[in-house]
């Protein structure tokens, strides 16, 4: 079990408070279980299956890069290990974030990925421009289009897991996606407005699911506004429920070939959505440097 200071356990780490005095004035000492002898830097956000923080690299990852993410899985995130994590591992692709290594210590799963300093779509670390957005949405497509054609679901496409990089953004692992749970007094929190009508109506997540968070995440992206209407309730069932009562609605000044895109996304029948998310997205290309209108 790995002791670092910090202000506290929602906020900031490190392991050298004499070199951090302006962030560990409390002085507190802070436990995390399955980061034992590893240099925490800070937390990164807390997602549907554990909670991430950047970390020195081990040196038994075998990779160059000084900084890794660890993401602590809870419990009942435990099915991730195993083969499910032999497959995320096995998506090697330079839009997809690198799984670089699985592992248990204290009986905590821990997985260690790739580290990208851009920020995410949602809190970018640098100003951008909308063709930095269109570029970063279609390689998120075409992210999505090489889990697919590994045989796998993604389950988690939304604005916090586009990892933005120097010349496009790459997409990151589910582990990332944050809490679907509705907030006391609060509006639908931001996964639900990425899950398909038949997610919320309970069924699994499928490749046409993913089409339609895709198209999800464009039209967020696009306007800053979800395609679900904001739901009041302290009640995740009933804030569920009131979403599928409502139409969908697209909102905001959008290009009519971004429209016609989501629109296409979005369809309520998962038969009539594209096939193909690379393709979504090689159309989605087209429209940058003011390419079609």
């Amino acid at each position: 079990m790995m002791l670092v200071r910090g202000r506290c356990e929602k906020t900031i780490f490190c392991s050298e408070c004499s070199a951090h005095s302006s962030w560990c004035w409390h002085h507190c000492v802070v436990a995390i279980p399955g980061l034992d002898g590893m240099q925490v830097v800070r937390v990164l956000g807390e997602g549907c299956r554990g909670v991430s923080y950047l970390v020195a690299t081990p040196d038994d990852v075998g990779v160059a890069a000084p900084l890794v993410v660890a993401t602590v899985l809870r419990p009942a995130s435990s099915g991730f290990d195993g083969g499910m994590a032999d497959r995320l591992a096995a998506v090697k692709h330079r839009l997809v974030r690198a799984v670089l290594d699985v592992r248990r210590d204290n009986d905590v799963d821990v997985v260690l990925s790739e580290y990208v300093e851009g920020g995410s779509l949602a809190q970018p670390m640098r100003p951008s421009s909308f063709d930095d957005a269109i570029r970063a949405l279609t390689d998120v497509g075409k992210a999505l289009g090489v889990w697919h054609d590994a045989g796998e679901v993604h389950g988690a496409v939304h604005i916090n897991n586009v990892l933005l990089t120097t010349s496009g953004a790459v997409l990151a692992d589910r582990a990332l996606a944050p809490n679907d749970d509705v907030l006391p007094g609060g509006p639908l929190t931001s996964t639900l407005h990425c899950r398909a009508p038949e997610l919320l109506r309970g069924e699994r997540p499928s490749a046409t699911s993913d089409v339609w968070a895709y198209g999800a995440l464009l039209h967020r992206a696009l306007t800053g506004r979800h395609i679900y209407a904001e739901v009041y309730s302290d009640d995740r069932l009933d804030a569920v429920n009131a979403a599928l009562g409502q139409p969908l609605m697209m909102q905001g000044p959008l290009l009519p070939v971004h429209a016609a895109l989501i629109a296409r996304c979005l369809d309520a029948d998962s038969g009539r959505r594209p096939t193909s998310v690379g393709d979504v997205a090689d159309e989605l290309a087209l429209t940058i440097d003011g390419g079609s209108q």
